[in-house]
């Protein structure tokens, strides 16, 4: 099966001047790229819809899955999240739906402009699975989403618990600060900081490693009070974003 990349952007303005910016402008970038592209935006992006993008973009088969969001982020005593419409999508959330992309042949890529960014992803690229309390049997996501809603078409009948696995190789995420920061939009730059600095020098050298792309962004940056955060495997970190050869080949392999 041929790769299928594909992209999800989020954007949640809630009284934000350039979040509805910073989700056109990387929809244009990746469509450039030849990556499609869902948007979900204002009174679309509830938890209901967001979960459901997601899910959807789990199904579309082995390639890069890119999931960007561009609004609020909130923190309460435990979690953080994406505040979205009258909404939030906690960090819990998000890393259950991840649990249903096939890491075999996908990669994730996630990127967040918003504050306490890295909060939703502390242990982002881990898996979650569910757990059969009677019989250890492991279940899909979506068993554990029925169990969870009492559906019948939860299985193996019984309770089910929440397992935290290793953080999955296929994986890195970028945020715009860390998980006890604010990050900043600008008038002057009409984007948030983030984003327009991740599009600034996506675009200028398109092949860049993730590290070199943190670190630009860091030094462009600096004085807006973030530090943006990239987490990801050390020598995933050290590999071109987009090679020249193939431009659309991330990582340069897949892992099982």
């Amino acid at each position: 099966m041929p790769d299928n990349h594909q992209a999800l952007i989020i954007a949640s303005p809630n009284g934000l001047d350039w979040v509805g910016k910073d989700g056109a402008d990387m929809a244009e970038y990746f469509t450039g790229l030849s990556i499609g592209v869902t948007l979900c935006e204002n009174r679309c992006a509830t938890v209901a819809e967001v979960n459901a993008r997601l899910y959807d973009l789990a199904d579309t088969g082995p390639g890069m899955k890119i999931i960007y969001y561009s609004g609020h982020g909130t923190q309460s005593r435990q979690d953080e999240g994406w505040v979205l419409w009258r909404s939030v999508m906690w960090d819990h959330m998000l890393q259950r739906a991840l649990a249903n992309f096939n890491y075999a042949n996908q990669q994730v890529i996630l990127l967040a402009d918003c504050c306490h960014g890295d909060g939703v992803f502390e242990i982002g690229g881990n898996a979650l699975r569910g757990v059969h309390r009677g019989t250890g049997e492991s279940l899909t996501p979506r068993m554990m989403l029925a169990a969870e809603l009492g559906l019948p078409d939860a299985e193996p009948s019984g309770e089910t618990k929440m397992v935290i696995v290793e953080p999955n190789a296929a994986t890195i995420s970028l945020a715009a600060c860390k998980k006890n920061q604010l990050s900043t939009e600008s008038s002057s730059l009409r984007n948030g900081v983030f984003t327009h600095y991740f599009l600034r020098h996506a675009r200028n050298v398109p092949d860049c490693t993730y590290r070199q792309l943190d670190a630009a962004i860091a030094i462009s940056a600096r004085g807006y009070g973030q530090d943006n955060v990239t987490r990801g495997r050390a020598d995933n970190l050290g590999k071109p974003i987009f090679s020249a050869e193939s431009p659309l080949v991330v990582f340069g392999d897949y892992w099982a």
